[in-house]
């Protein structure tokens, strides 16, 4: 509505329609998630499969556009397949992952968006050697699965920075006053050895990210 401040979060919008964006670089993310596939791939060829609720959500398309660069600049010998859509739905996820892991030369997956507790099931009930497998969001679940050695990376876009960010614009948004300046939120990279003791998202269980 005319008048009323817009303020993008975690997904951005185009900078005429909001007043400030709070969240990660989802290009950056995405790119990050492409340098650790090819890096794991210690210098041999492969075939990625990629995830995505939908591409119309600027994050998953940012997401993948950043891998996508990585890997084609840096990475040639490995292949990046088409995106796969899920809807961010655990259950169509997982009907998915368990046939793309039936492929032949299938050596990474990587999930730009949500539904992750869907890929951790089909990758645990899989016998066979799993591919290296990058998400998003450290959730329960996430979490467990790093520990579990059910995948191998996550990359967390710091939701309680967020939320505290998003308070701190709302209010001087209403108050009038001009926006503080805020450093850039750079996404954090775990693996199991340096999960944190305690998070915000450990609290919310119930999420299905």
């Amino acid at each position: 509505a005319k008048g009323v401040a817009v303020v993008g979060l975690v997904s951005d919008l185009p900078h005429a329609a909001r007043a400030a964006y709070i969240g990660i670089d989802n290009i950056a993310a995405g790119r990050t998630a492409g340098r650790m596939v090819g890096l794991a791939h210690g210098g041999q060829g492969g075939k990625v499969q990629t995830f995505a609720g939908s591409l119309n959500a600027r994050d998953h398309a940012e997401r993948l556009a950043g891998f996508r660069e990585v890997l084609s600049a840096d990475f040639p010998q490995i292949t990046v397949l088409d995106p796969i859509m899920t809807k961010d739905e655990a259950q169509v996820l997982q009907a998915q992952m368990q046939k793309v892991l039936c492929q032949q030369g299938l050596t990474a997956i990587y999930n730009v968006g949500a539904g992750n507790s869907g890929l951790i099931a089909a990758l645990d009930g899989d016998q066979g050697r799993r591919p290296f497998c990058v998400v998003h969001e450290l959730v329960a679940h996430s979490r467990q699965a790093l520990m579990a050695r059910q995948i191998d990376l996550v990359i967390d876009q710091r939701p309680d920075v967020e939320i505290n960010r998003a308070f701190t614009v709302l209010r001087a948004l209403i108050d009038a006053k001009d926006l503080p300046p805020m450093p850039d939120l750079v996404p954090t990279v775990y693996v199991r050895d340096n999960l944190p003791a305690d998070t915000l998202t450990d609290k919310m269980k119930a999420q299905d990210t």
